[in-house]
């Protein structure tokens, strides 16, 4: 999977993740509807189309490469002060007063540098 196909959630900046869904299955977003277990729609993204896929469901497989045929986008929600303290490393690091940011300009930060290092950019 492409870092165009993962959309980051960061816990009290985006929507929290549906507490109806399991953690252990997989929610993607969309332009279009998507094939999965369930089915919603919420604030844009990549779209306004979600799905979730009980990952060990036997049409788990078929629903993934499906869901990301359709241009499917992966979920992943990120906790705040995961997020906090990776800022406060990386201004530490380079002599950054972390205090100077609004919480948006760390999350942006992070966003880029997390899509990098998953993705080994």
């Amino acid at each position: 999977m492409s870092k165009n196909n993962v959309v980051l959630f960061i816990e009290g900046y985006n929507d929290p993740r549906p507490a109806d869904i399991p953690e252990n299955w997989e929610i993607y977003n969309a332009a279009r509807p998507l094939c999965g277990h369930k089915h919603w729609q919420g604030k844009f993204r990549h779209g306004v189309f979600f799905v979730a896929i009980d990952p060990t469901d036997k049409f788990a497989d078929g629903f993934r490469k499906r869901t990301i045929d359709l241009d499917g986008h992966l979920c992943k929600w990120v906790a705040r002060d995961e997020v906090e303290t990776w800022g406060r490393r990386y201004c530490k690091k380079y002599g950054i007063d972390y205090d100077k940011f609004e919480f948006r300009d760390i999350v942006t930060s992070f966003a880029q540098h997390w899509q990098k290092e998953q993705f080994n950019e």
